[in-house]
C-alpha cells in the first residue's frame, strides 16, 4: 500500500461509505498517480480502489469495485463504479 495520510484516507472513505452504503468497512487498495506529463491539468495524485462481492439474482456472487481518484491533499476528482 502506497502511503497516504490516514486522515485523509479515513474522510475519503467516509465519503465513500455514505454514498456506496454496501462497501461500509471495505478498505482501499491504494496506487500513486504520476503526473500526467501530456496535460498540466491532472495533478499528481492517487487512485483508491474499493473492491466488494454482493450477492446478486439467483446468489450470483458479483464483484463491484469503486475507483476514487484524488489528490495528494485528499481533493476527490473522479469516482466511478462498476454495476
Amino acid at each position: 500500500m502506497t502511503t497516504l495520510a490516514k486522515d485523509i484516507l479515513a474522510k475519503i472513505s467516509t465519503k465513500i461509505y455514505k454514498r456506496f452504503p454496501d462497501f461500509q468497512g471495505i478498505k482501499p487498495t491504494v496506487k500513486k498517480r504520476p503526473k500526467d506529463k501530456s496535460t498540466k491539468e491532472i495533478p499528481p495524485g492517487y487512485l483508491l480502489v474499493y473492491k466488494n462481492e454482493v450477492t446478486g439474482p439467483g446468489g450470483q456472487k458479483i464483484t463491484r469495485l469503486v475507483r476514487v481518484v484524488t489528490t495528494e491533499e485528499g481533493k476527490i476528482g473522479k469516482i466511478s463504479t462498476s454495476k
